[in-house]
């Protein structure tokens, strides 16, 4: 709410066999592109990945989501 000047913000937790899943989503400004010349916020992608998980970035029809999923160890 605060970087995008979103109105709405939705969080979705979900567990998944053996993932959790965390869905942002916001109705606020798209993300600047960085000095790499993507739009995912890289301190978030570097802490995701590190994590062994998978992080992806939309923008579509006045929303943005950030999608992450993190392993948590155990099988389903």
């Amino acid at each position: 709410a605060r970087h995008a000047s979103a109105k709405n913000v939705a969080i979705r937790l979900a567990g998944i066999a053996d993932e959790v899943r965390l869905d942002f989503i916001n109705d606020g400004t798209a993300y600047p592109k960085s000095s790499d010349g993507g739009r995912m916020p890289r301190s978030l992608r570097e802490r995701v990945l590190a994590a062994g998980g998978t992080i992806e970035l939309s923008r579509g029809m006045g929303v943005t989501k950030i999608a992450i999923s993190l392993p948590t160890g155990r099988s389903a």
